[in-house]
């Protein structure tokens, strides 16, 4: 277990982990064991295969109801651009060309060099 700490100081566990014969991973709990990010590479290339933040860990009821008690949302954290630099602990990490939207602005918000978008 390897201990993140984002550049707000707030404190996650990291797992490193083999997900394919390609592809590493880091994977992200919280202080209750809940899974709240992932972060994947091909390890040969160093290309980014994925990056996910849960928007929502922990939602209770219904919304809408008086029961219903909001999740965590762990987002715009500094999570990924910390598990970012942790993967570059591994191997070079390189960004790809294949981004969504949320994902350029993400990779635009690291000052990395950056391949041309290309949404095909």
């Amino acid at each position: 277990m390897i201990l993140l700490i984002t550049s707000n100081g707030e404190k996650f566990r990291v797992t490193k982990q083999h997900s394919t014969s390609e592809k590493d991973a880091l994977v992200v709990t919280n202080a209750d064991g809940i899974r709240v990010a992932t972060f994947t590479w091909n390890v040969f290339t160093g290309e980014i295969g994925s990056v996910r933040v849960e928007a929502c860990v922990g939602e209770i009821g219904t919304w809408g109801t008086d029961d219903y008690i909001p999740g965590i949302n762990y987002q715009r954290r500094g999570i990924a651009t910390a598990l970012l630099r942790l993967a570059n602990t591994y191997t070079p990490i390189k960004h790809s060309a294949f981004r969504t939207g949320a994902g350029d602005k993400w990779a635009h918000s690291t000052g990395d060099p950056l391949p041309p978008l290309n949404r095909n």
